[in-house]
């Protein structure tokens, strides 16, 4: 059984391998798919595998996975490379390799393919509503009020003064009850009764 460190970039991963308490460097490796797969099968099936996370890690992790005992992804902050004074990529890479032998890292869950999967799709679907929820140009501002009282994007106003266009059937009862008392009485051709009220009208048809 040997432990492998890798300290992985985005181009390329830095390989440090530890057999039988000696710790080595090994040749660098591309982080294309096809370079990876073929380091992963050059591995045996009881070697064990540290790698820090980055935002290619997961997708290193999961090429080398069926090809060994263990991948351990873990954190830049539990292992303590960071504060070392000494740091280049392959001392960062025999580091890892010496501390996984040493039984000292913990690795970071590794979520399975369904759960992958899963993020995907909600990742996706968080897309798509913030795309279909997003205000275009013309709907932006409405729904707030102006300093003239108008709610932007409708005059107010304008629809109250616009209602009669808008019903162009009214009934007749209706537009007689809005009509002012003096108006009915002259277009009518009926008369005030002197005393009474001033709406009570009598009419000669």
């Amino acid at each position: 059984m040997r432990e492998i460190g890798l300290d992985v970039h985005r181009d390329f991963c830095e390989v440090a391998i530890s057999d039988k308490g000696e710790v080595r460097s090994a040749p660098r490796i591309k982080t294309a798919p096809a370079e990876l797969e073929l380091f992963a099968r050059s591995l045996g099936p009881e070697d064990r595998v540290a790698l820090e996370v980055t935002g290619n890690a997961w997708s290193v992790a999961r090429v080398i996975e069926p090809h060994v005992a263990e991948v351990l992804v873990v954190s830049p902050n539990e292992t303590g490379i960071r504060q070392a004074r000494a740091k280049t990529d392959r001392l960062d890479a025999r580091a890892l390799a010496r501390l996984l032998a040493a039984g000292s890292l913990e690795g970071l869950w590794m979520p399975d393919a369904p759960t992958r999967a899963l993020r995907r799709r909600l990742q996706r679907r968080s897309q798509l509503v913030r795309a279909r929820t997003r205000p275009g140009p013309g709907l932006l501002g409405i729904g707030s009020r102006s300093p003239q009282g108008h709610i932007r994007g409708h005059n107010l106003h304008e629809t109250e003064g616009n209602s009669d266009q808008q019903e162009p059937h009214r009934n007749a009862e209706t537009d007689l009850e809005r009509t002012p008392a003096t108006q009915l009485a002259h277009s009518a051709g009926g008369r005030k009764v002197a005393g009474s009220n001033p709406v009570a009208l009598t009419f000669s048809w």
